[in-house]
């Protein structure tokens, strides 16, 4: 097929027509560490790499005096001082910002000319501030007259000053400003920069992977760091928060049908979390009128007795997944979410396929790769090292099962000092942080890639993974003669994070790079690859020691669900087919013991890796009836096939009664 030099991308249908441009956006990081609160307000809940947009990388531009820049904008949290966007030259700057106090209820959307403030601003509810909610957004700048103009949806505000005429190059940048690198917590759409009343540069922001952002209408491509494409919020559900509700007794959770709330009841107190807002209010319980809820706390909400519930916020566009895990004191509160309209398996891939960057990358023939024979090398590599490792492993896993608990369904692993893939990268310290968030998006996942095809011998040691696999995967659009520089560069960035992280060596010899821990480090992601090869083994194929220990590691999530490359697409479908198998096979042992609670836990983690999968329903469903718990069991058949339908937009083939036939 002959790939011809475009600047737009093919229309695609979703039970609507709509064209790619709808979806198109950029996720600023904002200022905050997951999870996002505005409770934490300490130096180390703060990101050290923010986002940032940079129109002028390779060029300043010549604004000739008279310019506008328009854009369309939503902020996905509203707590966050930043900057939303930065013009200048030697001659002035015009910076406009994300402005509020933490204890004021209004928030100002600000412009300063010469770091001096200007009646450009605009202020709202901080209640009118969320996700979900645009604005448009228009500037217009006449650097003859002196003029500046500001429109926010249709509201109008304007500056004078004398004449600030520049002849030369400006720099024009969205995001991470200043010495503190304050970046506003925005989605960006359209955006426009037009000279002397012509378009001349228009940012649509169709990428879907990379750090490039281009310009389809002149030839400013932009550069973007520490970012997030927003039409991956489409298909790939994303973390939005998480808290822990303490309290001895079982709590009872509703969720409001029409409002964003999720209602905590507890012994002395109803806890109403904002979904919207990431906030908490509080309602006391009166001992005097039985412990029981006010009345209208019972209006149009919806009960939350299952392990998961998917709430749909037609309004933001949307859809919100939640998860509760029971302890002891505590239930730990997941929350993760989509966008509307959610994106099915051939239409991510059409759309990827189509994306602007690949487009560039062909047009270009910067890259020439087989997906084919990507999988044969990737099936190659691991048949090789199957057999390497094989008996190695076998022995580690025969010596680790003697410290486990046989009744133990589920592994509880240690929160810090860890290495894993699931869920998102993570390389934690014995602090809880996380230092491959330090990382920009393209080193974490070369180190993600380093973690993965690690080998450890009998004797501890780290066989390193090879850099012509390196050169295969990672750096496959750089001329051979650049890579090593390439190499060295990106190495050297890698150390300087890991630096801080007690016990973490990346080690570089001849012809290979490991990363090398100490016995102190959990690595999950060889640990799993252990248990793989030990569940594997017919004599060990039962053994649920290692089940228990498989669980808890793909509890976390979807492996490596930050990344989106060609390698991380590949690498996460097969882990998660990976995945399915070997949960199947724990659920249905489970089953046949009769521990049909534990049956239902297990489907749950499951259902993290595919909401979809119809043997997990299945079992999750009969378990559900032969504990009594009937209605659970219908709740969530009819909650499945309202999933099954808004995906393939066709009503799920097995009605309940044929799900509990043996």
């Amino acid at each position: 097929m002959v790939i011809g030099l475009v600047s737009t991308l093919p229309s695609v249908g979703f039970g609507q027509q709509f064209d790619t441009n709808y979806l198109g956006g950029l996720v600023f990081s904002g200022n905050h560490k997951f999870p996002i609160s505005p409770y934490k307000t300490k130096d180390g809940d703060k990101l050290k790499e923010k986002t940032k947009l940079l129109l002028t990388n390779e060029k300043q531009i010549n604004l000739k005096g008279n310019y506008s820049i328009s854009f369309k904008t939503a902020f996905w949290y509203n707590f966050s001082h930043g900057s939303i966007f930065r013009i200048s030259n030697k001659h002035y700057s015009i910076k406009f910002l994300f402005d509020h106090h933490p204890d004021s209820s209004n928030i100002n959307l600000s412009l300063a000319f010469n770091n001096e403030s200007t009646p450009v601003t605009f202020r709202f509810k901080r209640s009118e501030i969320y996700d979900g909610k645009w604005f448009e957004c228009q500037f217009d700048i006449d650097e003859f007259k002196g003029i500046i103009k500001g429109k926010i949806n249709g509201v109008s505000k304007e500056f004078k000053t004398k004449s600030f005429y520049w002849q030369e190059g400006s720099d024009i940048a969205f995001g991470a400003e200043g010495i503190t690198k304050d970046c506003a917590p925005m989605i960006l759409k359209d955006l426009g920069i037009s000279i002397d009343g012509k378009l001349e540069h228009h940012y649509l922001f169709t990428e879907m992977e990379g750090n490039t952002a281009y310009d389809s209408e002149g030839n400013l491509d932009a550069l973007v760091t520490n970012h997030e494409w927003l039409i991956n919020q489409h298909y790939f559900p994303h973390e939005k928060d998480s808290f822990y509700v303490n309290s001895t007794a079982i709590p009872a959770f509703s969720l409001h049908k029409t409002q964003n709330e999720l209602i905590i009841k507890l012994a002395d107190t109803i806890k109403i979390y904002d979904l919207s807002f990431h906030t908490f209010s509080y309602i006391p319980i009166d001992p005097i009128l039985n412990n029981n809820l006010p009345v209208e706390s019972f209006l149009n909400t919806e009960n939350w007795d299952s392990s998961s519930f998917v709430k749909e916020d037609k309004r933001n566009k949307l859809r919100y997944f939640l998860h509760k895990y029971g302890g002891k004191d505590s239930t730990l509160i997941k929350i993760s979410f989509v966008r509307i309209p959610t994106l099915t398996a051939p239409q991510y891939n059409d759309l990827y396929e189509n994306s602007t960057t690949r487009i560039h990358q062909r047009n270009k023939t910067i890259i020439q790769w087989s997906f084919t024979g990507f999988g044969i090398m990737i099936l190659l590599f691991f048949g090789y090292f199957g057999k390497l490792t094989m008996k190695r492993r076998r022995e580690f896993w025969a010596k680790e099962r003697e410290d486990f608990e046989r009744q133990i369904i589920i592994k509880d692993y240690s929160k810090t000092n860890y290495i894993s893939i699931f869920g998102k990268f993570k390389i934690v310290d014995k602090d809880g942080v996380n230092h491959a968030e330090k990382l920009s998006p393209k080193l974490e996942e070369l180190l993600a890639m380093i973690v993965f095809y690690n080998v450890t011998d009998k004797n501890s040691q780290t066989k390193g993974v090879n850099f012509k696999l390196l050169q295969e995967i990672f750096w496959y659009n750089i001329k051979s003669e650049n890579i090593k520089n390439n190499r060295n560069v990106v190495f050297a960035r890698i150390r300087k994070v890991l630096e801080e992280f007690n016990g973490l060596t990346l080690s570089v010899r001849k012809n290979e790079v490991s990363l090398d821990c100490s016995r102190e480090i959990s690595n999950k992601v060889e640990e799993y690859l252990k248990l793989v090869d030990f569940l594997n083994l017919p004599e060990t194929s039962q053994d649920e020691t290692a089940f228990a220990s498989f669980a808890g590691i793909v509890s976390e999530g979807v492996a490596l669900n930050d990344l989106h490359s060609e390698w991380a697409e590949s690498t996460r479908s097969i882990l998660r087919s990976k995945v399915i198998h070997f949960l199947g096979k724990y659920i249905d042992i489970l089953f046949k013991k009769s521990d049909y609670k534990s049956c239902i836990k297990i489907a749950d983690i499951a259902f993290i890796h595919d909401p979809l999968h119809e043997i997990t329903l299945k079992y999750k469903i009969r378990a559900h009836v032969l504990l009594g718990e009937n209605s659970f069991a219908e709740d969530y058949y009819k909650l499945f096939c309202e999933r099954y339908y808004q995906m393939y937009k066709e009503e799920f083939p097995f009605e309940y009664e044929e799900l509990l036939e043996d």
